[in-house]
């Protein structure tokens, strides 16, 4: 009887540990348009609608609402011209290139390079910050940090579709804490 009781908590801690809900909100892979490493489009300043994941205090909230949020905010330009529609084109070198061309307060017009991949999926991924930190390494019960803040663009529908993920968390020994945010933003085509 004993060791029956042991191997159900040692199950239950295994399936805790091994536990995830990573990719709970995604576009569905057949709408994602590939991107041409030549294509420029211009899209609307503000988004108009935005699904957001987001796990607050242990609880997975999934909602569905419309948005304010623009590509400048997005993609951390400063000196934007409000309600400025944004040109975004890709270039592919040896490396990947997004090129997001817009017009600032004074009227000067600017350019904007982001360095990231283009994926097999049809989207691009660009890290503005990645940290992880995980002692030991592959399996990190002693201590680990992590912040992840990264973005991911597609095409959908002739839309286009910013992903914002962060996350933000670490444990020491078996306490840990975090949060998580995934929202995608839809912006209109010109």
């Amino acid at each position: 009887m004993k060791l029956k009781k042991q191997i159900i908590k040692i199950a239950l801690v295994l399936t805790v540990l091994f536990s995830s809900c990573g990719t709970a909100l995604q576009v569905k892979r057949g709408t994602i348009k590939k991107i041409a490493s030549t294509s420029y489009q211009s899209f609307n300043a503000k988004s108009y609608k935005y699904t957001k994941l987001a796990s607050i205090g242990g609880t997975i909230v999934d909602t569905t609402a419309y948005s304010h949020t623009t590509i400048a905010a997005l993609m951390e330009l400063k000196d934007v011209k409000k309600n400025q529609s944004t040109k975004i084109s890709f270039r592919q070198n040896n490396d990947t290139t997004l090129v997001i061309s817009y017009t600032d307060s004074l009227k000067n017009k600017r350019i904007k390079l982001y360095k990231g991949k283009l994926k097999k999926r049809g989207f691009f991924e660009i890290y503005f910050l990645r940290e992880k930190i995980a002692i030991p390494p592959l399996f990190p019960i002693i201590y680990s940090k992590v912040f992840i803040s990264r973005r991911r663009i597609g095409l959908v529908n002739n839309e286009l579709v910013i992903e914002e993920y962060e996350e933000y968390g670490g444990n020491i020994f078996i306490l840990a804490g975090g949060t998580f945010t995934k929202r995608q933003h839809y912006f209109k085509s010109e």
